[in-house]
């Protein structure tokens, strides 16, 4: 049209035609004229907004073609098929070129922040792709995740960063934004809008205009009002956003690698878009060991979110003037959601670690390395331990998780780790302890108490232990192929755990090895005036500070291994202690069964049947035995077979002259008898020294016997222990605490004979004391394991007390401690009773008892064999009340130490008896009252009524010798017992009459029948 009408001017510009007619002329060509203009202006204007409706939106001017490819490209990338540069180079560099040739004070900052070079991002970008800047120990397929983060974030994020805000710089505002939003809403999620709206649902900044995110609405502003200030701003804030997310995801993912070392490449990419703004030396060096490709993360006590947050907000504070303002901008992350940083916290950028023995000087010695995750573990600990007294099961939990020591405790490791999570049973064997121990219902630990122990010596100690050994192992062994600088990191995060910090030292097992120095001897003169310190400190720190080797790793090892076999050894001796003095054993058991947890696995190497001695007795789902100072003793010869050379850096046990062991013990394994044979599945030893316990004392009962060390005899060898244990859960206990009304009523009994004051004749007092601990003792502790074995829903627990209740019931296999069990009672009584097997060497009883502990393998079956030796116990005892109540009949001229045995043995009865027949247990105890004289010669009679309300097996309990003629027909026992007691006649003159022929023969069956 313009050409046309020029032409035509030209033309007619001879004849001076009029404008005026000239423009009526072509009124209409000039209107297409003028909207062929206007079209032209318009032709490049777009509106352009992100993926939310409502959201801003920028209205271009200008063709922005070419910058909006930047999204379409990183939407089709396929990051994972990178092998190198080269897909960089022909989709993106040319965006970076046109960068760095506008230059400007961002494009300067970050050239100069990453070294320097011009081409920063194509290096970074290379070496992702190659994978060569991935070095820390990570599997292909993780280093592959990682890398695919890595591009994908410096593609979209970094390069999209320096796009947006070098236009803006340049004031070419279209092509800002066009970088920013994309070529269409649905690519503005491979823009820097996209990573702000994924950021504002984390931090609960969603807002901005529509329910954007606040930065995406302030960028689109700035954009429309010309403000490249303001883009930079919210870029800090987003970025900022950023890095603190992936600083929390570290903490919390410690112990999971499948996602970890992805976590650290998505981190560190978006590190590096930050660090250029954020100057702060220390913030730096924080942050580049934090995303470090190259060394192994570390966390505890969320220490990367709070290192991060404290230079992040004083960076925002500084960006957005206020703290108010920065609070406001940045939000709160929710995955944070709990989390409470101290106000003091520090970096960990030292050179040197402060102990009482001696300095700790750090391998890099540059000062990058921030040790402060490592060093954080104690304060982890300390946080933990806080909360066992007086926190609820699920708070410990809680920060057991957010503090990081359960994915510390799950994150496994090198050789050692494998060997403890083979012996454990799996690699989440410590956390699996504190589950246990925070159950608010269903725990292995039967106390608060024992609880408490297991949590706080698990996370101290092992979880310690194994994360310090696999830094160790790291930087001694060879086959992994780090380097020199990720060895001596490896060196020093192991010695910032074992150390850790000034504050919470007392929660590091190095504080555990000055409590077992004081304990054995070991303590030494410390580098700081006045205070003294463990030799095993000494020796570890003097290792450490030899730097890297195997021979240096091998030290520390060997004297963590001194540490916990001196632990181990005092909580055998305190368990010990703890049984035979009647006190609550459950806490130092908890204690000794977490201790003895860090060398398991090396004594089961060197002796497996030791290490079934030490995991029963430290069992916290078993009741420990310890009898004759077994417990102890028999600990310290297993200990000190496991290692001679750790025995002989260990130092003497402040109470090992207290102790004199024996130097050999009871035979393990089969228990053979007359009756048959029992095969343990564990380690009996204890339980068979119960009988050696019971001859202790018995052997000291003669013409000469000396009460006071009879009774500390009884006391020391852990017959009192065993005698005064609350067994509220086993049914035979109830039914004494009902008849006897006192929880230990063994132990008051036979102080009646222990006492100085007795008036009893030594005959008398001599009898108490034997069958008291001999025989009630001994039926306390062997019901109460069979109850154990049947009540519980634990199977390899229901073995080891059915294993215990066989040992204690049968005895070793020597003829002088079995005569001190209930087996070699039974066989007594199989002779009198005519029940012993035609060979006359065991009594029908024995062998009912050793078929029923040899047939219930299951607890189900357990459930019916209890019943049944339960019911055998009372036909041995019933057995023995009868026997001594006809003693007394015959003897009523010498009745004394007849009357004494006898009221032993009815002790043992009594409780089932008074089940059934109150008025006749009445009688029993009165026909047995050592105060009292008998007052007639019925007294078998009317035993024999009583005990017939039991209701025993007739074939188990046979006939008493001598009584198969006498006739008991017209003398019953009292109706009312108390009564006829308090006012009983005299001593009659002779004992029950014999009678001969028919009624003998009717007496026999009406035995029989009662019993039946």
């Amino acid at each position: 049209i313009i050409s046309e009408i020029t032409v035509r001017s030209r033309a007619r510009s001879a004849h001076a035609t009029p404008i005026s007619e000239i423009i009526e002329m072509n009124a209409s060509k000039l209107l297409a004229l003028l909207v062929a203009l206007v079209a032209l202006a318009t032709a490049n204007a777009a509106t352009l907004q992100g993926s939310v409706g409502g959201g801003y939106q920028y209205t271009t001017s200008t063709d922005t073609t070419t910058e909006e490819a930047l999204a379409n490209e990183v939407a089709a990338a396929s990051w994972g098929s990178w092998t190198d540069r080269s897909i960089y180079d022909s989709k993106f560099k040319s965006h970076v070129s046109t960068v760095a040739a506008a230059g400007g004070t961002t494009w300067t900052a970050f050239k100069t922040a990453h070294g320097g070079d011009a081409d920063f991002i194509g290096i970074y970008v290379d070496a992702a792709a190659k994978k060569t800047s991935i070095t820390l120990e990570a599997t292909d397929g993780q280093k592959d995740n990682a890398k695919k983060e890595m591009l994908e974030k410096t593609a979209r994020d970094m390069v999209g960063v320096l796009a947006v805000v070098s236009a803006a710089e340049a004031g070419d505002w279209d092509k800002a934004a066009a970088y920013f939003y994309g070529a269409s809403s649905d690519k503005s999620g491979s823009t820097t809008y996209g990573r702000a709206e994924k950021r504002c649902a984390n931090y609960g900044t969603c807002t901005g205009q529509g329910g954007e995110a606040t930065v995406n609405t302030a960028i689109g502003q700035a954009l429309t009002g010309n403000k490249a200030a303001d883009i930079i701003k919210q870029y800090k804030v987003l970025y900022s956003q950023n890095v603190l997310r992936y600083a929390n995801l570290i903490d919390q993912n410690i112990g999971a690698p499948e996602d970890l070392i992805e976590i650290i490449g998505e981190g560190q990419a978006f590190w590096r878009i930050l660090k250029p703004w954020l100057t702060d030396t220390d913030a730096r060096k924080v942050f580049d060991r934090m995303f470090s490709t190259v060394y192994t993360p570390q966390a505890a006590n969320n220490y990367n979110y709070c290192i991060a947050k404290k230079y992040i907000d004083a960076f925002l504070t500084s960006t957005m003037g206020t703290a108010s303002a920065a609070a406001t901008a940045l939000g709160n992350l929710d995955e944070a959601a709990g989390v409470t940083c101290a106000s003091d916290i520090a970096h960990g950028l030292v050179t040197t670690i402060t102990t009482n023995a001696g300095d700790y000087n750090l391998q890099i010695t540059d000062g990058s390395n921030d040790i402060g995750a490592a060093l954080a573990y104690s304060e982890a600990v300390k946080k933990v331990v806080n909360l066992v007294d007086g926190g609820s099961g699920t708070d410990i939990a809680t920060a057991f998780e957010s503090t990081s020591l359960k994915g510390l405790a799950e994150s496994g490791g090198e050789d050692t780790a494998d060997m403890f999570a083979t012996h454990h049973g799996g690699a989440n064997w410590m956390s699996a302890i504190i589950t246990d121990a925070t159950m608010a219902s269903g725990s292995s630990y039967s106390t608060a108490g024992a609880k408490a122990e297991a949590i706080q010596k698990t996370i101290q100690d092992s979880i310690a232990m194994q994360s310090i050994i696999t830094d160790l192992e790291h930087a001694g062994h060879a086959e992994h192929g780090e380097t020199a600088d990720q060895k001596k990191a490896y060196w020093d995060s192991a010695a910032a755990k074992y150390f850790g910090t000034t504050d919470a030292r007392s929660s590091t097992i190095y504080a555990r090895a000055d409590k077992r120095g004081m304990n054995f001897g070991q303590m030494v003169a410390g580098s700081v005036s006045g205070t003294e310190v463990s030799q095993v400190n000494k020796n570890i720190l003097a290792a450490f500070n030899s730097g890297p080797s195997e021979a240096n790793m091998n030290t520390i090892i060997k004297n963590l291994k001194v540490i916990y076999t001196q632990a181990t050894l005092r909580y055998a001796y305190l368990v010990n202690e703890d049984l035979a003095e009647a006190t609550d054993w459950n806490e130092h058991q908890a204690e000794g069964f977490a201790f003895y947890n860090n060398i398991a696995p090396y004594v089961k190497a060197k002796d497996s049947s030791g290490h079934n001695m030490l995991a029963n007795y430290f069992n916290p789902k078993v009741v420990p035995d310890s009898y004759n100072f077994f417990g102890y003793c028999k600990s310290k010869a297993v200990l000190k077979a496991a290692d001679s050379a750790v025995w002989s850096a260990m130092g003497k046990f402040e109470n090992d002259d207290k102790v004199t062991c024996p130097t050999t013990f009871p035979a393990e394994g089969k228990i053979t008898t007359d009756a048959g044979s029992y095969n343990p599945l564990n380690q009996i030893g204890a339980s068979l020294s119960f009988a050696g316990a019971i001859k202790a004392v018995t052997s000291l009962l003669d013409e000469n016997v000396n009460y006071a060390t009879v009774k500390s005899t009884y006391n020391a060898v852990g017959l009192r222990g065993e005698a005064g244990q609350k067994r509220t859960d086993v049914p035979y206990y109830n039914l004494a605490i009902k008849y006897f009304k006192k929880a230990d009523w063994i132990n008051t009994y036979i102080e009646t004979a222990f006492d100085s004051s007795s008036t009893l004749a030594t005959a008398a007092r001599l009898e108490i004391i034997e069958k008291t601990a001999r025989d009630n003792v001994a039926v306390q502790a062997v019901i109460s394991d069979l109850y154990k074995a049947q009540a519980t829903t634990d199977p390899d627990a229901s073995t080891v007390h059915w294993d215990h209740a066989a040992a204690k019931y049968f005895g070793p296999d020597t003829d002088t401690d079995r005569s001190q069990t209930i087996y070699a009672r039974a066989n007594k009584r199989g002779a009198n009773y005519g029940t012993l097997d035609p060979t006359g060497k065991f009594a029908k009883t024995n062998k009912d008892v050793m078929e029923e502990f040899n047939g219930a393998t299951t607890i189900p079956s357990r459930k019916t064999a209890y019943t049944k030796i339960v019911t055998q116990i009372k036909v041995i005892y019933a057995q023995c009340v009868l026997r001594y109540a006809y003693l007394i009949d015959t003897n009523l001229g010498d009745y004394v130490e007849y009357q004494a045995e006898g009221q032993a043995f009815w002790k043992i009865l009594a409780p089932w008896v008074n089940d059934v027949d109150e008025n006749g247990a009445v009688y029993l105890e009165g026909i047995f009252d050592t105060a009292r004289a008998p007052t007639h010669g019925d007294h078998f009679c009317h035993a024999l009524e009583i005990i017939g309300k039991l209701k025993l097996p007739a074939t188990d309990f046979g006939n008493l010798e001598g009584t198969g003629n006498i006739d008991c027909s017209g003398r019953t026992v009292p109706a009312d017992a108390a009564a006829y007691l308090a006012t009983a006649a005299p001593v009659s003159a002779a004992p029950a009459t014999f009678r001969a022929g028919i009624f003998a023969s009717l007496a026999s069956v009406a035995v029989a029948l009662l019993l039946a």
